[in-house]
């Protein structure tokens, strides 16, 4: 991973992490601009095996599941700024409009990330 996939990478776990413990992120949207990590296909069609199974294993969607976090860590960071900074009074359609974002998101995921009965584990979670 280069520099930049690492900072990318940095500020979704911090997302990620401020959204468990009920915080802002430390890394402010505004005080940064990072462009979401580019999709490898190589890294995607790499087969998946999980601890102890044999024979072949789903394409591993390694760099897709990546920039899919990448992207909803950006639409937690808008919610923890509604709910523990809001710069606006917080209303109903402000509320529909935040839960509208994730509905979009979710509704956007490609194809190789569909739950499935051999889905990997990172592509479940991610769900």
């Amino acid at each position: 991973m280069h520099k930049h996939s690492n900072h990318v990478q940095l500020t979704t776990n911090l997302r990620v992490t401020s959204f468990t413990l009920g915080r802002l992120p430390q890394l402010q949207t505004n005080a940064i601009t990072v462009d979401l990590p580019s999709i490898h296909a190589h890294e995607n069609l790499e087969p998946w095996m999980p601890y102890g199974a044999t024979g072949p294993g789903p394409p591993s969607a390694k760099s897709t599941t990546f920039q899919e976090l990448a992207q909803l860590s950006k639409i937690v960071n808008s919610t923890l700024q509604m709910f523990f900074a809001p710069s606006t009074k917080i209303s109903g359609r402000l509320y529909l409009d935040e839960h509208q974002k994730y509905l979009d998101w979710f509704k956007k995921l490609p194809e190789i990330l569909a739950i499935t009965a051999n889905a990997p584990s990172h592509v479940l979670c991610l769900q």
